[in-house]
């Protein structure tokens, strides 16, 4: 039986890690979209709010927590799979998309001068 403490605290650790997900899923939207800056700003943003998450005294977590926590860690871990996928199978596109860059600024340099 969960307590009204208890209530709250599992109430607390449930929106954080909604949040921790939606930013999660957020990530993983910007990179199915091939917006690579938005989504490692999106990182930054949420290694800040994770590491944040982990700081808070978590020694006498009631199960149910514990057990809220634990499953969204693994939401996470698997929505940070996808993207992996997704920048691993992007590189070509990426790199490709660089060098033509480079070739635009060159040529960009050689029509000013």
């Amino acid at each position: 039986m969960i307590v009204p403490i208890q209530q709250k605290a599992l109430s607390e650790y449930r929106r954080k890690i909604d949040t921790l997900l939606r930013m999660s899923e957020d990530i993983a939207s910007a990179a199915q979209q091939g917006d690579w800056k938005s989504a490692l700003e999106k990182q930054r943003c949420r290694s800040e709010d994770l590491e944040s998450f982990f700081s808070l005294d978590q020694n006498n977590l009631a199960q149910e927590v514990a057990e809220l926590v634990a499953s969204g860690i693994r939401s996470m871990l698997e929505i940070d799979a996808k993207v992996t996928e997704l920048a691993y199978a992007g590189r070509d596109t990426l790199r490709e998309e660089a060098q033509q860059s480079q070739k635009q600024t060159r040529a960009a340099r050689a029509y000013l001068t």
